[in-house]
């Protein structure tokens, strides 16, 4: 997750959160989004998967044991 193969810079991690949680920015006063350095972004469309998200839940009971409440 760091080191020289890190994909992006250590001292960039918390700024965006920073700004979303206390920043006067319009732009930083949303409920919703995916931001990376101070933008908005769009997400990985597997993120909009809801077959791929039911199958997630289904491999973490399969693992666990543990039935999930719908």
């Amino acid at each position: 997750m760091g080191g020289p193969g890190a994909p992006d810079d250590i001292d960039q991690a918390h700024r965006t959160q920073a700004w979303l949680a206390a920043g006067d920015d319009a732009a930083a006063r949303t409920t919703a989004g995916y931001f990376y350095h101070l933008k908005p972004r769009e997400p990985n469309p597997e993120a909009r998967d809801v077959a791929l998200q039911d199958r997630l839940l289904d491999i973490c009971r399969e693992m666990s044991g543990v039935e999930l409440a719908a």
